[in-house]
């Protein structure tokens, strides 16, 4: 047996194996190279005929681990020493772990070049390997890096892509460019899954469209991205490219992290930012003990948003509007809005999803306040959406209030499972349709 699942906790049941089985079997791991272990008394009486592992030195037969069960990451950052002591070449035995999502991520404390070549790509990178999931510095705006879902490019995105040599394409060569935040990245979704992958297919397998006509699909999102962000990504690493389409599809960030940002910055510059920047700014000035404009900590975070939201959705817009005309003002690009779902876009809610809202709106839920007002600012924002006459917008808030309880279309309040990226998929299909 090369490969090992390794059931850890009370709380690992058979579904914990059978998940991390799936894991192995999609990446051509043959069924019988697969072990079955698990550590600790198993809280689930099926699973007693599992291999008990009793010395953590017993890994070291396999070449790949995957830890599963809910408890799993927190065990494994408990255990980290006694795993590295046990397991010092990890180039022989890698374990990783299983998220709630499916994601699946090492336990290593630093990013090698085995888990992402482009750590020596450039200097950013490389003086940002001890950051394993989150945001990391680059000059130019923020990038993010999110494991466990698929291929990341040097900078983060879902692209797999040589995006220099697509600058110079024959006119029957297409791309299309996505930009947005963890949505439209797709975070607990593999590649193929992600609605730019679907909209990819349906172009090129349409017969409606010239079929000498070859569409690619580049995904430039990353999670927590605003439209500021979209913007400075666009200029600093797609502009060259000249993309025929350009999708933003977004809006929940700037409404949400509009209502924690600063108020002289969001009124007279129109700038939304992520809140955690101000900590980092915190840190980098050694001045803590200046106050942040939206604390973190609880019961703090329970206190009401501190801007309006008339300039919070205006803020929004105007930089939609400012994207919008770099993308069309010196090409043919077209730029189109995509306004995204939300749970509460739902009328009619399926089990999980009535339990997800029950969670996350809860009366002790981080950031229930900031979410539970968002319904009122998707309504402020379609109102001054249409004043303005922004007649590019594709809004999904309107095409998912009419999907029934019968299917599970979020896994939170922002993020869409695989049934829902198919509906978003199709939607920006048919306008693109349109357009031809």
């Amino acid at each position: 047996m090369k490969h090992l699942v390794l059931l850890v906790g009370q709380n690992a049941s058979r579904a914990s194996a059978e998940q991390a089985v799936g894991i192995f079997t999609a990446q051509g791991v043959a069924p019988q190279l697969i072990a079955y272990g698990h550590i600790g008394e198993p809280g689930d009486p099926s699973l007693e005929h599992f291999h008990r592992i009793t010395d953590l030195s017993q890994l070291a037969q396999f070449e790949t681990i995957i830890l599963a069960g809910p408890d799993s990451r927190r065990w494994a950052s408990e255990n980290e020493e006694a795993i590295s002591l046990h397991l010092p070449n990890s180039s022989q035995t890698r374990i990783y772990t299983v998220d709630a999502n499916g994601r699946l991520m090492r336990c290593k404390e630093f990013l090698t070049a085995d888990e992402y070549p482009y750590i020596e790509t450039h200097a950013f990178n490389r003086l940002s390997r001890k950051v394993k999931e989150g945001y990391y510095y680059f000059p130019y705006g923020y990038l993010y890096r999110s494991f466990g879902v698929g291929h990341l490019d040097e900078f983060g995105y879902r692209i797999s892509k040589n995006i220099k040599a697509l600058s110079v394409r024959p006119q029957n060569k297409k791309v299309i460019a996505v930009f947005g935040g963890s949505a439209a990245f797709g975070l607990f979704l593999p590649d193929h899954e992600t609605f730019p992958a679907l909209l990819e297919k349906l172009l090129n397998t349409d017969t409606q469209i010239n079929r000498r006509t070859n569409y690619t699909v580049l995904n430039f999102a990353q999670p927590g991205s605003v439209a500021l962000n979209a913007i400075v990504s666009f200029s600093v690493l797609c502009h060259r490219l000249k993309p025929e389409i350009v999708i933003f599809h977004g809006g929940y960030n700037d409404l949400y992290f509009g209502q924690m940002s600063d108020r002289f910055l969001l009124t007279e510059s129109d700038i939304t930012y992520q809140n955690n920047l101000e900590e980092w700014s915190q840190i980098l000035h050694q001045s803590q003990d200046e106050p942040v404009t939206w604390n973190n900590s609880w019961p703090e975070v329970l206190a009401p948003p501190t801007n309006y939201p008339r300039t919070i959705v205006s803020s929004f817009l105007n930089r939609i509007a400012q994207f919008r005309d770099m993308v069309t003002s010196d090409s043919k690009s077209i730029f189109i809005n995509g306004i995204q779902p939300m749970l509460l876009s739902k009328h009619e809610l399926s089990p999980d999803e009535e339990k997800i809202k029950s969670e996350q709106l809860g009366p002790t839920a981080w950031y229930a306040k900031l979410h539970s007002r968002m319904p009122f600012l998707y309504e402020k924002l379609m109102s001054e959406a249409r004043f303005r006459k922004m007649s590019d917008a594709v809004n999904f808030d309107t095409v998912f209030a009419k999907l029934d309880g019968g299917a599970t279309h979020f896994a939170d309040m922002v993020h869409t499972t695989r049934q829902a990226e198919t509906v978003i998929a199709n939607e920006y299909y048919k306008y693109i349709l349109q357009l031809s």
